[in-house]
């Protein structure tokens, strides 16, 4: 029975378990879950072909990791799916959620500018210009809308824009066109309170001060995410410094020195993995906040450049023409709107390490430090050292099958640890103090802990290799590790629809007929019925079989291997 056929059950009757035993459980990460866990040699399935005793033993360790909340795979997990799904880390997602929630928000204030009939009076038209006071502060966010300084400002820049017959004519307007014009009047007003904030005689007191918010929100960042890394890298450092005491690597006996089995060091190993994995997270994290850091600086620079044209503008002048001005005025309300993306999404950012820190918790790092306490006294007692030869552990290692086999897909952080000790030990990370390109025709470099460690690698390069890519893909710590989870889940999710569609054709009940490809024979048609399609499906057969030999006849004039004029073979290709 093959697992891919299997992979909706288990995940269906994961599910169900977890209902009945009270557990929580999100059935998008029950899927990424299963499908993960599957691949796990230890956890999981071994071999592509499983029984019904492998598959129950599968869903058994599914819950039972599922309920240690502190075990550092399942929060590996746990942390890899929450980052995964995190869609505000993109500042292109945030915008498109941040629009589509403030205009939702936005739709009462637009019907109440807007339900105001042709025939309005003064009252009415009054009222409906404090509505555009609130709306145009609320669709900005550049203030408290209840704040009766800023709604006189509002009011003040509002008429310095429109006259009592401008408001006449709004009404007057389509409901289409209102909302076009509103949405136009909201901007330039907008822009004329930033102008008139920036200005150093300005009441900034009423306005936000959305400068100084972005400021304080990058420093806060900025000491969050640093603190976070310099943190993890000293757990990170500690345990690799662990696992280096514990295991020592002899390419010339070609045998691993072990002062503690290898099987409970993966335990500390499990450890530096989830470290490394939430320490890999950060560093994304710090990459999108120096670019939304980048992004403020040029909307900083744009403002001042626009205030300085505005004031150009305004200087000589005492009339000024609407169509001279205004767009300045619009584009700043523009920058002010980019500045708010930023400043939410320096606060997503922030959330997002939040929602990280929960997974690597002040528990977790705890049952680390008491582990490798424990580890150092047990190892003590321990007289003499375990010695394993190179070609036990590989053969060890084989007996799993995985799935994929392609190391192309393995660049993240992968250069960074010893490549022969992850093959030989089956996952257990050293860090590599060199890089080296083992295949000519490739690109791809492998990291060592010396040299002669990736001499030995390419001395026996097949089954360093092969070795390699078992470790990884049957390791769900080091799926994980190296980001190789959205790959495995896409593969799944191909071969699942495959499966279905083979499925639905197999239970539709039709036959399909066989075909012979280039043949030109006559059909048998004795004791068969024809009619008109089954010609004409008989036609287009023989038309695209005579395609494909004119094509296959003019490859051969174009390359030269006929003469073009007779079609005959050149002189000196003709058989005797």
């Amino acid at each position: 029975m093959s697992v891919k056929n299997d992979f909706a059950r288990i995940f269906v009757q994961f599910v169900d378990e977890c209902k009945e035993s009270g557990l929580e459980i999100d059935k998008n990460f029950a899927y990424f879950y299963v499908h993960l866990l599957a691949r796990d040699a230890r956890l999981g399935l071994r071999q592509e072909i499983a029984d019904n005793c492998k598959l129950l033993q599968l869903k058994r360790n599914a819950i039972q990791l599922y309920k240690n909340k502190t075990d550092p795979t399942m929060s590996n997990l746990l942390m890899t799916y929450c980052y995964r799904n995190f869609r505000e880390l993109n500042i292109n997602n945030l915008k498109e959620m941040y629009e589509a929630s403030f205009q939702k928000k936005l739709q009462t204030l637009i019907e109440g500018i807007l339900q105001y009939p042709e025939t309005s009076n003064d009252k009415q038209l009054d009222e409906m210009l404090y509505k555009m006071q609130v709306f145009i502060i609320a669709s900005y966010n550049i203030g408290d809308p209840k704040n009766h300084v800023l709604l006189k400002q509002t009011r003040q820049s509002l008429k310095s824009v429109l006259s009592h017959g401008d408001l006449q004519n709004f009404v007057l307007k389509k409901r289409y066109h209102r909302l076009e014009y509103l949405q136009r009047l909201t901007a330039t007003v907008c822009g004329i309170l930033i102008y008139n904030n920036c200005d150093p005689n300005g009441e900034r007191e009423n306005m936000r001060d959305i400068l100084t918010d972005i400021q304080m929100a990058k420093t806060n960042t900025r000491e969050a995410l640093e603190t976070a890394i310099e943190d993890i890298n000293h757990y990170i450092a500690t345990g690799i410094e662990a696992i280096g005491k514990l295991i020592e690597v002899d390419t010339k006996q070609k045998k691993v020195h072990c002062k503690w089995p290898i099987e409970k060091v993966r335990e500390i190993n499990k450890y530096v993995i989830l470290f490394s994995s939430y320490d890999r997270l950060l560093k994304n994290i710090v990459e999108s906040f120096e670019k939304t850091e980048y992004l403020v600086s040029l909307d900083q620079k744009k403002m001042d450049c626009i205030i300085e044209k505005i004031n150009e503008i305004l200087k000589y002048r005492t009339a000024i023409e609407s169509q001279l001005v205004f767009p300045h005025f619009k584009y700043l309300s523009q920058l002010w709107t980019s500045l708010m993306l930023s400043l939410s999404h320096l606060a997503e950012l922030n959330r997002l390490k939040e929602l990280l820190d929960e997974y690597v918790s002040e528990e977790i790092k705890e049952n680390f430090c008491k582990l490798l306490k424990i580890t150092e006294v047990r190892r003590k007692v321990v007289k003499n050292e375990l010695l394993q030869t190179f070609g036990e552990l590989v053969e060890r290692t084989n007996k799993a099958h995985p799935v994929m086999t392609s190391l192309q897909k393995v660049t993240v952080n992968f250069q960074d640890y010893c490549a022969l000790t992850i093959a030989l030990t089956n996952g257990l990370l050293t860090p590599a103090f060199l890089t080296k390109k083992l295949c000519e025709d490739s690109q791809f470099r492998f990291g060592f802990a010396n040299i002669e460690f990736a001499k030995y690698a390419e001395r026996y390069f097949e089954e360093f290799i092969h070795t390699l890519k078992t470790a990884i893909y049957t390791s769900v710590d080091l799926i994980l590790l190296f980001g190789l989870a959205d790959v495995l889940l896409q593969k799944d999710f191909v071969d699942e629809h495959k499966q279905r569609r083979r499925t639905l054709v197999s239970a539709s009940g039709t036959q399909t007929e066989m075909v012979v490809v280039n043949d030109l024979t006559p059909a048998n048609r004795i004791n068969v019925t024809w009619n008109q399609w089954d010609f004409h499906r008989e036609t287009i057969h023989l038309a695209y079989i005579r395609k494909l030999q004119t094509r296959s006849q003019q490859t051969a004039l174009s390359f030269g291997t006929m003469n073009a004029q007779n079609e005959c073979l050149p002189y000196g290709h003709r058989t005797n």
